[in-house]
């Protein structure tokens, strides 16, 4: 009876197993565990837990099904107090059941801590709410992994700005980050930029070496020398976390815009950033522009005129020409000189600007003249 009713429930057979054969639930009866198993979910129900919450909590931690519920909404109503969400405890608890046996004043204390390091109240709660959170580890874990990581070359400042952008860097050995580091060195990276790309991208502490490699290769194969991957990473860091194969992808696009392969490889040597860029929505529409006020070279020969949004190179260009003033090969860079520059000279911000030459309206019009021919 009590297999059929998880069965019934959508667990299978194995994880049925699994939760029957932990060793603090064995003293059970079938009858009792199943009255608990169903007290409880509609308890964990009724608070607001999602079905799938609810068993992925007992498959992480069966035990919960031998707490009373006055216990478990306690423990949950303490961490609302805290400063968590209702959404972001129920989430906690989902990721890291074992967090309620805790006693409240002591995952108090610990939250305190943390937040002492110089981490505000929204930072905190965001790194502990990682798979294994920092409220479940000893009083003093944050301050020895801190100091360790420190060692290997970053400010305690770097490390506070890395768990915030990367929270489960916090369950990362010492020893593997020590590894990454060198792996990056092996490369080619000195240790100062190896430091300074994981600092900016510190996700990619946590990719095994053979990753790392594997990347560089398959960026090398996209037509770069290692010398220009490395260039590139270097100021692009995230660059490691993109799908290589989407990246050729990128290239391959763009040169279906009619333009040579080389040319395309050059541009996105010297911005790396379009790598990240969707080609449909962004890049395209930048050189179809370009090309349309007959400047088709200009973002080949200077690729940073294609980092201002297009809808801001428009409402220039049709100011400027509203104005009497031509733009060409020679002067293009007027398109995209800095806002208070552009304001001060002709006494229009950006906002005026974007309202009165409306990118969006242009392109829909283009559509309907395109549906008419």
């Amino acid at each position: 009876m009590l297999k059929k009713l998880f069965l019934d429930y959508g667990y299978t057979e194995d994880e049925y197993e699994k939760i029957r054969d932990y060793h603090t639930l064995k003293n059970y009866t079938d009858k009792a565990l199943g009255r608990k198993f169903v007290v409880i979910k509609d308890f964990l129900l009724q608070f607001g837990f999602k079905d799938n919450q609810i068993k992925t909590m007992i498959l992480n931690y069966p035990p919960v099904l031998s707490h009373k519920m006055k216990t478990m909404k306690k423990k949950i109503d303490g961490l609302i107090k805290i400063g968590y969400s209702k959404d972001e405890a129920i989430e906690l608890v989902t990721k890291s059941p074992q967090i309620i046996c805790q006693n409240t004043k002591t995952v108090k204390k610990k939250f305190k801590k943390i937040k002492d390091e110089g981490y505000t109240k929204e930072e905190t709660i965001k790194i502990t709410k990682v798979r294994y959170p920092l409220l479940n580890l000893n009083e003093n874990f944050t301050d020895d992994k801190i100091s360790e990581i420190e060692k290997l070359g970053y400010t305690k400042e770097d490390v506070r700005k890395m768990l915030v952008k990367c929270p489960s860097l916090i369950t990362l050995s010492v020893e593997n980050i020590k590894n990454m580091l060198k792996t990056f060195t092996d490369l080619g990276y000195t240790k100062r930029q190896a430091i300074n790309m994981t600092k900016s991208v510190p996700h990619v502490l946590s990719f095994s070496a053979e990753t790392i490699v594997f990347k560089m290769y398959k960026m090398i194969m996209l037509g770069y020398t290692k010398a220009e991957v490395r260039k590139m990473t270097k100021s692009s860091p995230v660059m490691y976390t993109y799908d290589v194969d989407n990246m050729a992808k990128k290239i391959d696009d763009i040169v279906s815009l009619g333009y040579a392969r080389k040319q395309v490889l050059s541009m996105m040597y010297e911005l790396p950033s379009l790598f990240g860029s969707s080609v449909e929505n962004n890049t395209k529409p930048k050189l179809e522009f370009f090309d349309s006020i007959g400047l088709r070279d200009i973002p080949i020969k200077h690729p940073s005129s294609m980092i201002q949004s297009i809808a801001l190179t428009y409402a220039r260009y049709m100011y400027y020409k509203e104005i009497g003033y031509e733009i060409n090969a020679d002067n293009y860079m007027a398109l995209s000189v800095g806002e208070k520059t552009f304001k001060n000279r002709y006494g229009v911000s950006k906002e005026e600007l974007l309202e009165q030459y409306d990118y969006s309206e242009y392109i829909e019009k283009k559509k309907v003249n395109k549906k008419e021919m």
